[in-house]
């Protein structure tokens, strides 16, 4: 089916998951940011979720996932692969201090980039995981 001009049930057929290659075709003809984002947080298929996830560019919608997604994979795959690191380094530095997952966090901490938010990751990170990324990363610097 050809969902281009029916955004809306495309969303709803991909959060489903009642049949996954029908969901993926769905997901697949969707463009819509804020639909994207809504199939990435609440489809049924963790597969669809993230194929939307690698269609969303919008770096808003992207980070936000990347803070507040249920699901620490998602956060930590969101942060790797799809957040513009030049743009997030406060996001990046408060999720490598606070997020509960620890993947997480070493994710947040490996795209970390700024030398004072190293540095304070370095000096106060509870995670002694994070704390040597960030000293690393100090020392190549």
């Amino acid at each position: 089916m050809d969902y281009r001009q029916h955004p809306e049930l495309a969303a709803d057929v991909a959060r489903s998951g009642l049949d996954e290659i029908v969901s993926l075709a769905a997901v697949e003809q969707l463009a819509d940011p804020p639909l994207l984002a809504d199939v990435a947080r609440n489809a049924r298929s963790s597969f669809i979720r993230m194929v939307a996830i690698g269609k969303l560019t919008d770096a808003n919608l992207l980070a936000d996932l990347a803070k507040t997604h249920r699901n620490s994979y998602i956060r930590r795959v969101t942060i790797e692969k799809k957040l513009d690191a030049s743009h997030h380094q406060p996001l990046l530095a408060d999720l490598a201090k606070h997020d509960p997952a620890s993947i997480v966090r070493l994710a947040a901490a490996e795209k970390l980039t700024d030398p004072p938010r190293l540095t304070d990751l370095a000096q106060t990170a509870t995670d002694p995981n994070v704390r040597t990324i960030a000293t690393e990363k100090l020392a190549r610097t």
